[in-house]
C-alpha cells in the first residue's frame, strides 16, 4: 500500500493576519440529482475564480449533502461570492445552501498543546502582528502541498504549520443550535464553556474542532474517530449535549451530519494566498545596489570574513565572529527597532578599494558584487546550507531570537551569488545585540547606538505609533 503522505495546516491566526481571511462553512443539499464529481469541480472552479486556497468539502450522509469550509479572502465581496458559488451549483441541482459564519475559533485540534485538551499553541505575536514575507509563505506552503518536506520541520517549531495527521476514520459535524433566548454574552459564554468541556472530557478518543459564530447555528464541531469508535459520537457528544444544563434552558440542540465514506474530506487545501501579483516582493540585489544605502538599506562585503585583511592583508579568508555581530547583526537589529529595510552581503563601495584589483568583479551603482561565494567553503558546500547556517547565527546573536522576522534569499549578479536579508519592521517589541543593553537603530544611511534616557526616549516615541 502506498504511504500516505503527511498533511499540515496553516495556524488558523495566520490565516487572518497573513491572508487576511476569515472563515466560513457552507451546507448544500441537492435535488434530485447528486453528481459528486462535477459538483466538486464546480465548487472548486468558484474557489479558484475568488482566489481562495483554503478550503475543504466534506461529503454527509442525510438531508445535506456538503458542507465546505472556506477561508475567504476579506478583499472579496461576500455577496457577490455567494452569488456566484449559488449561480455555478444551480445547473447541478442546488436547493439548499445556507452559511455558518465563523466569529471565533475556540479549539483546533492540531494546535492543541501535548497533553492539554484545551490549551492552543499559538506562533509568537511579533509575527501575527506583520505583515509576512512572500517568501515565508510560500515556502510554508510548499511544505503544505508535499514539494518541500525538509523545511517541515522548521514551520512546525515556529508554530506556523501544524501536522494533521490523515486518517481513515469516521468524519462528523455537529451543529449546535439555540432558541432566540440565547441572546446575551453571558449565557452564549456558558454555552461556550459546556462545549468545551465536554470535548475535553472526550479526550484524546475524539479529534474535534469548535468553532462560534452565527448563521445556520451558534456552534460547530468538525471532528472524527477511529472506524471502531463510532458510538463515541453519540455516547461522548450527543448525548452530553442534549443533557447538558443549558440545553433545557436556551433550547440548544445537536444536529449532527456523518461523513460519506473513508476518504474524507473529498476535496482539502490549506494554502495561503501567497500570489506574487498581490504580494510584496523582496527586491533583487541589483535593484537595490542601483542606489546607495539609506534609511533602509545596509551594503556588506561580507557576513563572516575580515574584507580588509583578505585584500590588503595576509589575504587569509577566516570567518571572525566579530566581523558577523559589528556587521549584519547590527544592522538587522536596527533595522528591526527602526522601519525594517534590507541588508545586501557581498558587495563592498568601489571607491573605498580602489587600490585592490577589482577588473574582474561586476560593477552596479558604485558597488563592487564580489559575493558571497568565497564563505561557502568556510561554513557550507552550497548555498543552502550556507543560508541555514547564518540565519541560525543571526538568531543566536540577537535577543530575543527574531525567527520569522527575516528572510534570507540568494541573488545573482554576473557570475556572483550575494546575499539579500529582508527585514520585517516590528510591533511593540525591541530588539538587541546578545549581551549589549545598547540600543540600534537605523538612521539615515548609518547604524546608530543609544543607551540610557536617549534610549528610553526612542522607544516612548516609537511606540506610541508602532
Amino acid at each position: 500500500m502506498t504511504a500516505r503522505r503527511q498533511k499540515y495546516v496553516w495556524h488558523h491566526e495566520l490565516h487572518e493576519s497573513w491572508g487576511k481571511e476569515r472563515l466560513y462553512f457552507w451546507r448544500l443539499a441537492f435535488f434530485p440529482t447528486y453528481d459528486r464529481t462535477r459538483i466538486t469541480e464546480a465548487v472548486s472552479s468558484v474557489m479558484a475564480g475568488n482566489g481562495v486556497k483554503s478550503f475543504a468539502l466534506y461529503e454527509t450522509l442525510g438531508l445535506y449533502d456538503l458542507v465546505i469550509r472556506v477561508w475567504l479572502p476579506v478583499s472579496k465581496n461576500f455577496q457577490e461570492f455567494e452569488r456566484q458559488l449559488e449561480g455555478r451549483l444551480q445547473t447541478e441541482q442546488l436547493q439548499v445552501m445556507d452559511v455558518f459564519t465563523v466569529g471565533s475559533i475556540v479549539r483546533h485540534w492540531p494546535w492543541l498543546v501535548h497533553g492539554s485538551d484545551r490549551e492552543m499553541r499559538k506562533p509568537d505575536e511579533s509575527l501575527t502582528e506583520n505583515a509576512p514575507l512572500l517568501d515565508e509563505m510560500v515556502r510554508g506552503n510548499r511544505v503544505v502541498t508535499g514539494e518541500d518536506a525538509k523545511a517541515a520541520a522548521d514551520f512546525v517549531s515556529r508554530k506556523l504549520l501544524a501536522p494533521c495527521p490523515p486518517h481513515r476514520g469516521i468524519k462528523f459535524i455537529i451543529v449546535v443550535t439555540a432558541t432566540a433566548q440565547l441572546t446575551t454574552l453571558a449565557a452564549r459564554t456558558a454555552l461556550r464553556e459546556e462545549l468545551l468541556n465536554i470535548l475535553v472530557t472526550a479526550g484524546d478518543r475524539v479529534a474535534a474542532s469548535l468553532y462560534e459564530g452565527s448563521g445556520f447555528g451558534q456552534f460547530l464541531i468538525l471532528g472524527g474517530v477511529s472506524e471502531d469508535a463510532f458510538d463515541l459520537i453519540s455516547s461522548d457528544l450527543i448525548d452530553p449535549i442534549i443533557s447538558a444544563r443549558l440545553g433545557p434552558l436556551y433550547g440548544a440542540r445537536p444536529y449532527t451530519y456523518v461523513c460519506a465514506g473513508i476518504e474524507n474530506p473529498l476535496v482539502f487545501q490549506d494554502e495561503l494566498p501567497a500570489d506574487p501579483e498581490e504580494q510584496p516582493r523582496a527586491p533583487s540585489a541589483r535593484e537595490l545596489l542601483e542606489g546607495d544605502e539609506d534609511q533602509k538599506l545596509e551594503v556588506k562585503g561580507s557576513a563572516l570574513v575580515n574584507i580588509d585583511r583578505w585584500f590588503r592583508g595576509d589575504g587569509e579568508k577566516v570567518i571572525e565572529d566579530e566581523v558577523l555581530l559589528k556587521g549584519v547583526v547590527r544592522a538587522c537589529v536596527a533595522l528591526l527597532n527602526t522601519d525594517g529595510g534590507h541588508v545586501v552581503i557581498g558587495a563592498v563601495e568601489a571607491d573605498r578599494y580602489s587600490d585592490v584589483d577589482l577588473s574582474e568583479v561586476p560593477r552596479v551603482g558604485n558597488f563592487a558584487c564580489i559575493g558571497v561565494d568565497p564563505e561557502f567553503g568556510l561554513v557550507a558546500s552550497n548555498w543552502d546550507r550556507y543560508a541555514l547556517s547564518l540565519g541560525d547565527r543571526i538568531n543566536a546573536a540577537i535577543e530575543p531570537p527574531p525567527t520569522g522576522l527575516f528572510s534570507l534569499l540568494a541573488s545573482r549578479v554576473g557570475d556572483r551569488t550575494l546575499a539579500v536579508i529582508t527585514v520585517r519592521a516590528t510591533a511593540g517589541s525591541w530588539y538587541y545585540v546578545k549581551d549589549d543593553p545598547r540600543l540600534y537603530l537605523r538612521e539615515g544611511n548609518a547604524t546608530k547606538v543609544v543607551s540610557g534616557p536617549a534610549a528610553d526616549a526612542y522607544r516612548e516615541a516609537k511606540s506610541a505609533y508602532k
